[in-house]
């Protein structure tokens, strides 16, 4: 049947295989889940083993977890690219202008100029050079 550590190390891993975001409320209720199917018995003050020792799945606990034996670290999740404002096209519009505008008021040569792609592929800039030359 394997140890209690890894079944829940590979509970872990199957969890953040399928895109789920892994926090300490999830690595707690999942040590707990293990520690019962294993014998443990829960209680209001943690959980129980056979020798009637107690043991607490406290917050702390499930970061250390996370970092000394998944080798993960914590970081905060972010929603703004899943969230665009309404009028986010406008925007893009306006900044490729703004931006074409001192691209041609510097003389800086079309060619120098790269815009960042970020992760969901949705920023007004990245067409900025099939742009520039459209607009003047």
């Amino acid at each position: 049947m394997g140890t209690a550590k890894g079944a829940l190390k590979t509970l872990l891993k199957d969890q953040r295989k399928s895109g789920a975001a892994i926090n300490s409320s999830i690595i707690r209720s999942l040590t707990i889940g293990v520690l019962l199917v294993f014998g443990a018995i829960a209680t209001t003050a943690g959980v129980v083993f056979d020798n009637d020792t107690t043991f607490s799945v406290s917050r702390q606990w499930c970061r250390k977890f996370a970092s000394q034996e998944m080798g993960w670290s914590y970081r905060k999740a972010t929603t703004a690219a899943q969230n665009l404002p309404k009028d986010w096209q406008e925007q893009g519009d306006t900044l490729k202008h703004r931006l074409a505008n001192i691209v041609d008021r510097e003389g800086i040569p079309p060619e120098l100029v790269s815009c960042v792609k970020l992760q969901n592929n949705v920023h007004p800039c990245v067409d900025l050079y099939l742009h520039y030359t459209a607009s003047f």
